[in-house]
């Protein structure tokens, strides 16, 4: 066998090699499609998950009891979450893995803040002081990717 057919089989077997890496190693991961009670009861954390309707409850920094629930993609925050406190939406936050990128605190909804500040000044206000938003009504807020 010539060195030419030698060396095309070694290139082919390092093409082959690396694309199972690639695969493996980039879009291969295991992300759980739904959540053990013990993730829902830890501040929201899309980490190893892929899901829609992923639900977390937990005491916030201000010691608000809250419920969250929102879409994780590849162990990322991705899309739409509802933030409710006392059963009453107080923000709604799009994600794009990871990244906030767009909110909307019921306490001022004309002005988008960050959520960490929006639960800041929900629990220095009143909450019987916000409104009841209709938790499906989207249609003023974002569309879904």
């Amino acid at each position: 066998m010539s060195n030419f057919g030698i060396m095309k089989k070694t290139v082919a077997f390092l093409v082959l090699g690396t694309s199972v890496l690639m695969l493996t190693s980039c879009g291969g991961g295991k992300f759980q499609k739904f959540q053990t009670s013990e993730q829902m009861n830890t501040p929201f954390n899309c980490s190893g998950l892929h899901m829609r309707n992923a639900q977390w409850h937990f005491v916030d920094d201000f010691g608000q009891t809250v419920d969250a629930i929102g879409t994780c993609k590849k162990g990322m925050k991705h899309g739409n979450f509802k933030f409710s406190i006392n059963g009453t939406v107080v923000a709604k936050i799009k994600y794009n893995k990871d990244i906030e990128i767009k909110s909307v605190c019921m306490l001022d909804p004309k002005n988008s803040v960050s959520l960490a500040f929006c639960m800041e000044q929900t629990a220095k206000s009143n909450i019987a002081n916000i409104e009841p938003v209709d938790a499906e009504d989207d249609s003023d807020f974002l569309d879904e990717e």
